[in-house]
């Protein structure tokens, strides 16, 4: 091979390597998506834990620092006092900080239906599970937003239903998916 062809192979892998790394990159919508997708996974296994054992369980959402963390009550209790012993008793799952450029909020997205639009509309921040795995008080919905930093355009929401169900949503701009 001669220097020429050598330096036109060197400049083509250059413009393909250009062209190709940006695109291979992870999107800040991806990230918020990500992180919603996990919290819902989080929160199923929440509630699996809580059917398993047969007590109540306890989601606390901070949105002062951007975590949310479980708690398994003891046995007999009326309510997960929120210890660090019954956060070690989870197991499967004991608290989450979200990740970087990832905040609780609803951006510039419209609200759910049914839902008063705050960040995290559970009472006090709090989702309770009864030992059963259904929301406690039965019926107990609601909805977390989370949105990137960069762009309160990125927006995915969590959603709880009466009976315990959760579903992901995604805001598209227009509508939500």
């Amino acid at each position: 091979m001669t220097l020429l062809e050598l330096m036109v192979v060197v400049v083509m892998i250059g413009i393909m390597t250009a062209v190709i790394v940006p695109r291979m990159r992870v999107s800040q919508g991806s990230r918020v998506r990500s992180a919603a997708a996990q919290l819902s996974n989080d929160l199923e296994l929440v509630r699996s834990r809580g059917l398993q054992t047969r007590r109540l369980m306890r989601v606390v959402f901070d949105d002062a620092t951007e975590s949310y963390s479980a708690f398994l009550a003891n046995e007999g209790a009326t309510a997960p006092a929120e210890t660090e012993a019954e956060r070690d008793s989870v197991r499967v799952f004991r608290g989450r900080v979200l990740p970087e450029g990832i905040e609780f909020g609803r951006g510039s997205a419209a609200v759910l239906p049914g839902d008063p639009g705050d960040a995290i509309s559970f009472a006090a921040g709090r989702l309770n599970f009864s030992s059963r795995g259904m929301p406690d008080p039965l019926g107990t919905r609601g909805v977390v937003y989370l949105r990137s930093t960069e762009n309160p355009a990125l927006v995915s929401a969590v959603a709880t239903s009466g009976a315990g169900a959760f579903r992901l949503w995604t805001w598209d701009g227009a509508v939500w998916k």
